[in-house]
């Protein structure tokens, strides 16, 4: 659910739901980005989905890359950036945050 570095320390993780460092998905309760804008997921019950719907994203694709899982292995969660909803690029692509 999370990038890590500095060999598995949480305080290196980058949430895919706030694009902060120093949390995991669980444990995120940010509305925001840092630099402003409603974030567009939300963690529940440890999984990360659409903010306000029932609609989990898969947070493999998202952490790691778009060749890292295909949609067919768990056609109900999406792959979709967990950052602002976009099928053409994975979150940890930066393509629609700064790093």
């Amino acid at each position: 659910p999370f990038q890590m570095g500095g060999g598995g320390d949480p305080s290196t993780s980058i949430c895919l739901v706030c694009a902060r460092k120093g949390h995991m998905v669980p444990g995120c309760t940010m509305g925001q980005f840092a630099g402003g804008g409603q974030v567009f997921a939300e963690a529940r019950n440890g999984s990360l989905f659409m903010r306000g719907r029932d609609e989990e994203i898969c947070r493999r694709w998202n952490a790691a890359s778009s060749n890292s899982c295909h949609q067919t292995d768990h056609p109900a969660r999406r792959h979709i950036c967990s950052f602002c909803g976009s099928g053409n690029h994975h979150a940890f692509s930066w393509s629609c945050k700064a790093k």
